[in-house]
C-alpha cells in the first residue's frame, strides 16, 4: 500500500515538470523537404501574360477621311519634291563626272547609231519599187529614225496601200545596219471603161 502511495506521488511530481518543460523549451517541427530532394528548390508557377484587348474599332467620320486624305496629299507632294531634288543632283553629277572624264581622255565613246541597210520591199505587183520608195522618208545608208519609219507607213496607208507594214531585223553581215522590210498591198485598179447605164428601179 505505501509502495502504491509512493508511485502515485512520483508520477504527480513528474507531470507538472514535464508541463513546464514544454512551456521552457518548445518542440521545433524540422524544415520540410521539397520532392525533388533536400537541395532542390520549389519550381516557381509561371503565369503567362495576358492577351492585350484591342481598342474598339470606331467608324471613320467624313472629317477623319479628309484629314486624312489631305496627309497623303502632303506626303505625295514632299515626295515629287524630293524625287526632283535627287534628280537634278544626280543629273549634275554624272554631268560633272562626265567633263571630268573627258578632259582626262578616258570617257567612254559614244555607240554608233544604227544605219538602213537593204530595203526589201513585198507585195507590190504593179506598182515599181521606186514609186514606193518616194513614199518613204528614209534610204540606204542613212541613219535610221524609228520616227521615220511610222512616217513612211502612214504615207504608204495614205496613198492607198490599206496595211501596209515596215519592220526592222538585224542585217546578216553588219550589225550597225538594220534591214527594212516593207510589206504592202496595192490598192484595186480603178475603173477607166465607158460608164454602163443603171437598170431601173422596179416596179416603176
Amino acid at each position: 500500500m505505501r509502495v502504491r502511495i509512493l508511485l502515485v506521488s512520483i508520477a504527480l511530481a513528474i507531470v507538472p515538470g514535464a508541463a513546464l518543460a514544454q512551456e521552457k523549451y518548445p518542440t521545433i517541427a524540422p524544415p520540410a523537404i521539397a520532392p525533388g530532394g533536400p537541395g532542390s528548390a520549389p519550381s516557381p508557377q509561371i503565369v503567362p501574360p495576358a492577351a492585350p484587348v484591342p481598342p474598339p474599332q470606331t467608324e471613320k467620320t467624313v472629317d477623319d477621311l479628309l484629314t486624312e486624305l489631305e496627309q497623303l496629299r502632303v506626303q505625295q507632294t514632299e515626295l515629287a519634291k524630293r524625287e526632283k531634288e535627287l534628280t537634278e543632283a544626280l543629273r549634275k553629277k554624272l554631268q560633272q563626272q562626265t567633263e571630268r572624264m573627258q578632259k582626262l581622255g578616258v570617257a567612254p565613246k559614244a555607240p554608233e547609231p544604227d544605219r538602213v541597210g537593204r530595203i526589201l520591199i513585198e507585195g507590190n505587183v504593179k506598182t515599181p519599187d521606186g514609186k514606193i520608195l518616194e513614199l518613204l522618208d528614209f534610204h540606204a545608208g542613212q541613219v535610221l529614225k524609228h520616227s521615220a519609219i511610222e512616217d513612211g507607213r502612214a504615207k504608204l496607208e495614205k496613198a492607198g496601200f490599206r496595211g501596209a507594214t515596215i519592220n526592222v531585223t538585224p542585217n546578216e553581215l553588219d550589225a550597225t545596219f538594220k534591214d527594212i522590210h516593207v510589206k504592202v498591198s496595192e490598192p484595186p485598179v480603178p475603173f477607166t471603161g465607158p460608164e454602163l447605164p443603171r437598170p431601173s428601179p422596179v416596179g416603176r
